[in-house]
């Protein structure tokens, strides 16, 4: 919402920006929204988190954590960017703070099943 405010073209941007392919079948969504966020949260959380955490710090773990994550989204563009930003620091805060994972891929499974029925559906 700021973004739109500040930046109005970024609405029309946005809204011509397909990062999906039309025509994806269910299972294909389903199958993808439940891989990926396990892969990603068991990866950049999981295993970044904890590797970084003892040695450098909670702080530099949360920022190596998202600064990979937003890193490996770079296709989806700036506006991919502003939106992945605050997620990639508030999910490497959840875990730093508690080490659960499990709340961390539910809530990118549906982030993930929304996005592409949206846009692949």
């Amino acid at each position: 919402m700021v973004v739109a405010n500040l930046w109005p073209h970024a609405v029309q941007v946005a809204m011509s920006t397909h990062l999906v392919a039309k025509g994806l079948t269910w299972p294909t969504m389903l199958a993808v929204s439940l891989l990926n966020p396990v892969f990603e949260e068991v990866f950049v959380c999981g295993y970044v988190i904890s590797a970084l955490k003892e040695r450098r710090g909670t702080t530099t773990a949360i920022n190596v954590s998202a600064g990979i994550r937003v890193f490996y989204h770079f296709y989806q563009g700036a506006l991919g960017i502003l939106g992945i930003t605050p997620m990639a620091l508030i999910f490497a805060y959840w875990f730093a703070r508690t080490g659960r994972l499990w709340p961390l891929i539910v809530a990118h499974a549906v982030s993930d099943f929304v996005a592409l029925a949206v846009g692949g559906g």
